[in-house]
């Protein structure tokens, strides 16, 4: 669709008035100009109609297309962002590594546990074993006795 056949908004009828408002000012349109101008302005139905009531005025920027401007970021804001970013992901980190460590030790402690659990009834039981083994052994003596035939070399 061309871009005069597209209907017009209050806003663009508005900028439209403002901007011959702003011609009359300077001189170039009279008086009875510019009300027949802004009537029109307001009555206009399409882009179109609204530029040809400003085709013959002297514009740098076209009033009746909304023109986006994309502003740069100050360069102020820049630290500002660093810091927010670390006041809230730094503890947000924290808390994070904190609960993974806590997690990593009740794991610790329940495999701890739970080999205790299941393995300490044998480890008792071979305890007993090797003491009960221990004390029924007499305890070696060792007895000097002479040679049978003595060997002289």
């Amino acid at each position: 669709m061309p871009y005069a056949d597209l209907r017009a908004s209050d806003a663009d009828r508005e900028r439209v008035a403002v901007f011959l408002r702003d011609q009359a000012a300077v001189g170039r349109l009279s008086h009875e100009e510019l009300d027949e101008r802004v009537g029109r302005a307001y009555s206009a139905v399409t882009l179109g109609d609204l530029e040809r009531l400003i085709a013959d005025l002297p514009r740098a920027h076209p009033p009746v297309r909304a023109q986006r401007r994309r502003r740069e970021p100050s360069r102020a804001l820049i630290p500002l962002g660093i810091a927010a970013l670390v006041a809230i992901g730094a503890p947000s980190v924290l808390v994070v590594s904190a609960a993974v460590v806590l997690a990593m030790g009740a794991v610790a402690i329940a495999l701890v546990f739970a080999l205790g659990l299941a393995f300490g009834p044998f480890i008792l039981v071979g305890l007993l074993i090797v003491l009960a083994l221990r004390r029924r052994r007499p305890p070696r003596r060792m007895h000097w006795r002479p040679p049978s035939h003595p060997h002289y070399y």
